[in-house]
């Protein structure tokens, strides 16, 4: 089935906020719709481009699922937080990012970066890799700090949410949100 476009995303006479106060009475119609607590969560947030440097995963969909909590361990054991905390800026927000990105549609490969963001570019250290995530529109999940349940979101996001709010993946880097305070965000572009 064809994505259905919402005739507000085509109104160039639209002001984001007005385009986004349409888009999110949409979204209350689908809360009621699918009550789950999942999906009480869901919000649409327009964000700025901007880039992630950290350590590179490079795995496929079908074993993300185990090597991306695997390598969170790996990265917990190794002072991870630690170094990369040498590499966050003061002005940037506090938190740590897992970015899907350089995903290759017809074999499911991708690569996980577990990173800070930063403002502009840098020299990256040894063993780091930069991701540049553009702006885009992105449908937002909060969910609790557990595998199973971030697993929950991303499905009800991409296979669930979209479908029925009449959106498409917009094909840029979506990522995993995880802010000092505890929790996931799961942030997906949408088109």
């Amino acid at each position: 089935m064809p994505c259905r476009q919402f005739v507000e995303l085509l109104d160039p006479s639209l002001s984001v906020e007005e385009h986004l106060g349409h888009v999110n009475k949409r979204v209350e119609k689908l809360k009621k719709a699918y009550p789950s607590a999942l999906s009480s969560f869901v919000h649409i947030i327009p964000r700025d481009a901007f880039y992630v440097i950290g350590y590179p995963l490079a795995t496929t969909t079908e074993r993300s699922r185990s090597e991306v909590p695997a390598f969170w361990d790996r990265f917990f054991e190794f002072d991870g937080p630690d170094k990369l905390g040498k590499i966050a800026e003061q002005e940037r927000g506090r938190g740590i990012y897992g970015v899907c990105t350089d995903f290759n549609c017809k074999s499911g490969e991708f690569t996980y970066v577990i990173g800070v963001d930063v403002s502009k570019p840098k020299d990256m250290p040894e063993g780091m890799v930069q991701v540049s995530v553009p702006a885009a529109l992105y449908a937002v999940a909060k969910t609790v700090l557990d595998a199973p349940a971030i697993h929950e979101a991303w499905d009800f996001l991409i296979k669930t949410w979209m479908p029925e709010a009449g959106y498409s993946h917009a094909g840029t880097e979506d990522f995993e949100f995880y802010p000092e305070e505890c929790g996931c965000e799961v942030w997906v572009p949408i088109k």
